[in-house]
């Protein structure tokens, strides 16, 4: 478990993770996310921005986990498919 040091809205953090790569690509995401929100939103509260961005990376997870299960659900009707024309056409 590595430990890397990394800047959101210019403050740094320490964060242990399995992978660097992934937890340096969240951090991008989030800084990125907290910057894009505060430029459009400048008389919020940080409470606010935060909330928004947070609201931002879950309604993206969301997506990816909608999509992941219809391409899962896919290649499971695919593999049945592929399954039924090998018993047809073996014996």
């Amino acid at each position: 478990m590595g430990k890397i040091k990394a800047k959101i809205l210019g403050s740094e953090y320490t964060f242990k993770g399995e992978n660097e790569e992934i937890i340096r690509r969240a951090v991008e995401e989030v800084d990125s996310q907290l910057q894009s929100i505060m430029e459009k939103y400048r008389s919020e509260s940080m409470q606010t921005i935060y909330t928004l961005a947070a609201v931002n990376i879950a309604e993206k997870l969301k997506h990816c986990e909608m999509k992941s299960k219809i391409e899962q659900e896919y290649l499971i009707d695919e593999i049945k498919k592929i399954t039924l024309y090998l018993i047809d056409n073996i014996s």
